[in-house]
């Protein structure tokens, strides 16, 4: 007969899968909706995006590593799948970062928001509108309670910018504004940039953060 699952589930994985996200794409998405098929159920699902670490891809075109996290991320546009971000918490020489407390906290706050009404909202920053300005690209966050905050030293990075008509990314300078609900990005020699990515490569690890921790996901806009 059909077994209750009244406990969800937690997934950590995809490190074995970097080089095939268009096949992961279709098949987690797949594995979890069979799963919830055969105990008869919508057993919530709560995953860990894959953290900072360098797989040895650097400058492949097509960034394998970047585009698996979206697939992860995908699986989001199923009902009661939760995901816990980790690019500022990851080691690029260690694809075991230590830092799995916050792992837990994080996944936590799903948990606690699904079943509990925690208030806490578990979702990073996402990009909500691309404005064009002049030179330059802002990028509005939802998700971004008491706006946005750098939490490292130096200047802002990971993000980059394309140019309208161009094929080729250029690595883009950021300044927080509105009250940190939005960057504003510039690239030398980008006159009007029309679409931006964050953390588009195998170990960029990330610096911003909403009021409650969470970082942005990596994206790349369309």
């Amino acid at each position: 007969g059909v077994q209750t699952c009244a406990l969800p589930i937690f997934w950590s994985q995809g490190e074995a899968n970097v080089a095939f996200p268009d096949e992961y794409r279709l098949l987690f998405p797949a594995m979890i909706v069979d799963w919830r098929e055969r105990w008869g159920q919508e057993v919530p699902f709560y995953l860990v995006q894959l953290a900072p670490f360098d797989y040895g891809e650097r400058g492949a075109k097509d960034r394998p590593v970047a585009r698996l996290r979206d697939a992860q991320a995908s699986a989001m546009a199923l009902p009661m799948v939760g995901m816990a971000l980790t690019n500022d918490i990851g080691n690029p020489k260690d694809i075991h970062p230590v830092n799995k407390w916050e792992v837990g906290r994080r996944l936590a706050l799903w948990i606690l928001r699904d079943h509990f009404g925690g208030e806490t909202d578990p979702v990073g920053p996402t990009p909500a509108a691309l404005t064009p300005e002049a030179g330059a690209l802002r990028v509005t966050f939802d998700h971004a309670p008491g706006g946005l905050r750098h939490s490292g030293e130096g200047p802002i990075a990971g993000f980059e910018v394309l140019g309208e008509g161009s094929d080729e990314w250029a690595p883009a300078t950021a300044e927080l504004v509105d009250d940190g609900a939005a960057v504003v990005l510039r690239a030398e020699g980008v006159s009007a940039p029309a679409r931006a990515r964050y953390l588009w490569s195998d170990a960029a690890q990330g610096s911003l953060l909403n009021g409650g921790g969470i970082p942005i996901a990596p994206f790349e806009s369309r």
